[in-house]
């Protein structure tokens, strides 16, 4: 699905990983004869996202699991530099003197973009990048290193995904040297592999789309049904202590007051007869209008 140019003598290991089965991710890793550069491509262990919802969905940190789109992980947006610091603490963050290199200026941007551009412009539009750099001691030998991400979202459906990921691996003296590699090593993509790839993409997508407004429309109906009945529960018990009902008409401020008993009030055309109703649809709707429930006055 995928080639790639490797310096001879490298060694090199890589494949297709598929998180699910409309989403795959390529990867690989690469490191020189003398192990002081290793370039790895891809992250496979980085599941798919999800904002979460307003709706009754759980909380970041669980999973949320759908019918026909599998499994995504409950978590907020995070841009590229936000996404590639957290991955570092995760990978690098136990090892002896790891420290974050905030004055590091590699940057591999305008390479990875490119290959977006090649790949699928829609989304390298809706991606941001970072880039994260650190320094570590591994068995007496220092190192340099740097995680660069992608991410994309897709508001339509709260989805978020992590698209593409490089980490450099070196020796202080040949950190620019495997940047410089590492922006000739972006995999070429197969474009009919590619396009089979982005079909699968779209319907997941149009997939979550779909449930996701099917979900939120259900859950807000439900939310919005129990406050109107918890408040007309409330109002119809006070009302029913003080044994008058308080109304008043939305269009023209006027306020009525009547004996309790019904659930809904409704006012004529003429302005002067108000109707009670024993349920909370118009009796009439050529005619009457509802008055509103107050409290007081």
């Amino acid at each position: 699905s995928y080639t790639v140019s490797i310096p001879q003598g490298w060694s090199f290991q890589g494949g297709t990983g598929r998180v699910h089965v409309l989403e795959t991710r390529q990867w690989f890793i690469a490191s020189s004869p003398d192990g002081e550069i290793t370039i790895i491509y891809g992250d496979v262990d980085v599941p798919r996202f999800i904002e979460q919802d307003p709706f009754g969905m759980s909380p970041p940190g669980n999973w949320y699991t759908t019918q026909f789109a599998g499994n995504f992980f409950i978590w907020p947006y995070q841009q590229g530099l936000e996404f590639a610091k957290e991955r570092v603490q995760n990978h690098f963050a136990s090892y002896t003197g790891f420290e974050i290199d905030e004055d590091n200026q590699l940057d591999l941007t305008q390479s990875t973009r490119q290959a977006l551009l090649q790949v699928n412009p829609a989304i390298a539009q809706n991606t941001t990048s970072g880039l994260s750099a650190f320094k570590f001691t591994h068995e007496g030998k220092e190192f340099a290193g740097a995680y660069w991400a992608n991410t994309t979202r897709y508001p339509e459906s709260g989805v978020w995904s992590m698209i593409q990921a490089i980490r450099i691996i070196a020796t202080p003296d040949r950190v620019d040297e495997a940047v410089n590699l590492a922006s000739t090593m972006i995999p070429a993509t197969d474009p009919r592999w590619q396009r089979q790839q982005d079909a699968g993409a779209m319907r997941n997508q149009r997939i979550m789309s779909e449930s996701f407004a099917a979900t939120n429309r259900i859950m807000r109906e439900s939310y919005e049904s129990r406050i109107a009945s918890s408040e007309r529960g409330t109002r119809d018990f006070v009302d029913g202590i003080w044994g008058t009902q308080r109304l008043q008409d939305p269009a023209t401020g006027q306020r009525y007051e009547m004996q309790h008993g019904s659930l809904s009030y409704w006012l004529h055309d003429d302005g002067k007869t108000v109707v009670g109703a024993d349920t909370y649809n118009n009796p009439d709707p050529s005619h009457l209008r509802e008055l509103l429930q107050v409290r007081n006055f």
